[in-house]
This record gives structure tokens, C-alpha cells and sequence, in this order.
């Protein structure tokens, strides 16, 4: 649980930093825009104008605030399509440029991926389903199935029936994830045991 002190400093730096964000949006209209838009003949080149030589324009948080501010002035419609469209380019700034991003542990999730692949298995003949036997799995384990006796792809337990293993398709990636159930002697440790005891239901 937070401190109260602890809880103050984190509203401070979160008061600091939307004042911070307020500013950049203040300049932006009036001194970044008295450069390259207050030479321009259109509405955004008006407005940036118009904001250079208000000397009380204000340092709202919202685009609420300043159409409000707006109205007190008795501008035209066009001032407050403009505003709305600056307010948009700024909020899309801050996403692109100073709103931290989340950045992806590609490592993290290569480590959490299955590294086993589809297996090619040669020169194994199938044993009969009336002769197989069966192996152990718990939730969790990884497995070997095989639904043709050449091909085998790695699974995971992820339930078990007296009947049954389901499991979830680790390989080919297109169908990773995919859920399925096959009887007990169809779902095995290896990719040579998988298609010696390939689906044949």
C-alpha cells in the first residue's frame, strides 16, 4: 500500500507532468506556429495569429475549456473546427513522442515459446490400435501426436479423463493453441512413439 507521503509525490510529478504536457500546447500554438503557420493564408495560420496576439490565452487541459474560452470571444464556426484539429495533431504528438510506450520483451517471449518443431519421422511401421499400450501425462506435460504416422506435432496436456487427453496444439504456429482430444494411447513422449501410434479414429 502507498505512503501518504509516497502518494504526494505522485500527484505532484503527475500535476508536473500534465503541465508540462499544457505547455508544449501553449507554445505549440503560439511561438511553434508564429513560424510556420502565421505566414500561411488559412485557418490554421489565422488562428496561430490570433493566439500570438492574445496575450491572455489560456493554459486549459481540455479541448472543452478552450472552446469554451472561444465562445467567449464570438468567433466563427471555422475557429473551432481548427482548434479541434490542433488539439488532435497535439494529443497525437504526445502519443508519438512523449507518452512512454510499452515496450515488447521479444527475448521474454522466445524463452516462453515452445522451442520443439514438427517432426518428420522415417522408416516406422504403425502398430494396430487393439495392441497399444498407454502413457502417463499430467496438465501441463508436453506430448507428441501424430494424426497421418509420418508427421508428428508437439502438444500440451491440458486436461486428462479416464478416456482421454486434451491438449493444445504447439506447432504448425497457425494453429497454435488450438484445443483438441484424442484417446490415451494416440497421445505420446515422442515424435517416433507419436506415429507409430498415429490417430486412427
Amino acid at each position: 500500500m502507498d505512503s501518504p507521503i509516497g502518494s504526494i509525490v505522485k500527484g505532484v510529478y503527475e500535476l508536473l507532468q500534465s503541465l508540462l504536457r499544457l505547455q508544449r500546447f501553449h507554445l505549440i500554438l503560439r511561438a511553434g506556429c508564429s513560424n510556420k503557420q502565421t505566414n500561411r493564408n488559412s485557418p490554421l495560420g489565422d488562428l496561430a495569429r490570433d493566439v500570438e496576439k492574445d496575450t491572455q490565452w489560456p493554459l486549459y487541459n481540455d479541448l472543452e475549456s478552450y472552446n469554451m474560452y472561444l465562445h467567449s470571444k464570438d468567433v466563427s464556426n471555422i475557429v473551432f473546427i481548427v482548434l479541434k484539429n490542433a488539439w488532435k495533431s497535439f494529443t497525437a504528438y504526445l502519443k508519438r513522442n512523449v507518452i512512454p510506450k510499452e515496450k515488447k520483451d521479444s527475448k521474454t517471449s522466445i524463452r516462453n515459446s515452445d522451442p520443439r518443431r514438427i517432426t518428420i519421422v522415417k522408416n516406422i511401421k504403425p502398430i494396430h490400435f487393439d495392441k497399444r499400450t498407454t502413457e502417463k501425462f499430467n496438465v501441463g506435460d508436453k506430448a507428441w501426436i501424430s494424426w497421418n504416422g509420418r508427421k508428428a506435432l508437439p502438444v500440451t496436456i491440458t486436461e486428462v479423463t479416464d478416456r482421454n487427453y486434451s491438449f493444445k496444439i504447439e506447432r504448425p504456429l497457425k494453429n497454435k493453441g488450438n484445443i483438441h482430444f484424442l484417446f490415451l494411447d494416440e497421445v505420446r513422449s515422442t515424435p517416433e512413439l507419436a506415429c507409430i501410434n498415429h490417430v486412427t479414429s
